[in-house]
């Protein structure tokens, strides 16, 4: 195989790994990104639990505030719908984890009853009690679900790494390879070629040109072979056609 090929294969290797190593940055990055949103909207339930809860006990002291209590109730059931089925609006990608989406099904289980706690509050029932406690039931399987999505993150980072790792390494090898090749193809068998023509140049015609490789420097080592035999065989041939005469 010709030097040449040789280099633009190992080069297009290099390449090759080299746009593995992007486009797997690329990818992880993505889904970090996406597992963040997931961890931002499932800590925002929280928030919003305490709202709406705040805004309930609110009503019990005289204070109306239903404007802003469905606003929440409104934004916390399309996080819920969102973080199970996604959602075009608010852009979180739906959750592939399934320890996350079960603890997703049984927040909604809870938010179907909590909910129906704050209707019986609306509608004047004297249901406080209830309300705190479906509230603190609600935010501690939010709590869960952020911790869940957060290992889950966190797993993505370390599986970045790995392969970042696998491909430094790899790419590490590669090089290491080219230039035990390049030494091995080229730079030994050129400085052999060189102590042949500087051995040549003195006149010395028993050199054995010793390279036979099919690449450019195995043509050069044996055209220089029979450089030197038709040196050799011009010196042993008798000199015609001029006779000295004194």
């Amino acid at each position: 195989m010709k030097i040449l090929t040789q280099l633009r294969i190992g080069i297009g290797i290099f390449l090759f790994f080299s746009l593995l190593s992007a486009a797997s940055v690329y990818f992880q990055l993505n889904r970090m990104e996406h597992d963040g949103m997931i961890v931002d909207y499932a800590g925002e339930q929280q928030t919003l639990s305490q709202r709406i809860a705040a805004h309930v006990s609110l009503k019990y002291q005289g204070i109306r505030a239903e404007k802003e209590m469905n606003e929440a109730i409104s934004r916390l059931e399309t996080i819920i719908k969102g973080l199970i089925n996604g959602d075009r609006a608010l852009h979180p990608p739906r959750a592939t984890d399934k320890e996350f989406l079960l603890k997703m099904r049984e927040i909604e289980a809870i938010w179907v009853q909590y909910k129906a706690t704050i209707g019986k509050a609306l509608e004047g029932e004297n249901v406080l009690n209830g309300i705190r406690s479906d509230s603190r039931l609600f935010l501690n399987a939010a709590e869960e679900s952020v911790l869940l999505a957060a290992k889950k993150m966190e797993r993505n980072v370390r599986t970045l790494k790995l392969i970042q790792s696998a491909i430094l390494v790899s790419n590490l090898l590669l090089l290491a390879t080219l230039l035990l090749t390049s030494q091995k193809k080229i730079a030994q068998p050129l400085s052999g070629l060189t102590n042949d023509v500087d051995r040549i140049s003195t006149g010395d015609l028993t050199v054995e040109v010793a390279y036979s490789g099919r690449d450019e420097i195995g043509i050069l080592a044996r055209d220089m072979r029979k450089m030197v035999r038709s040196l050799s065989n011009e010196l042993r041939e008798p000199t015609s056609g001029f006779t000295i005469t004194e």
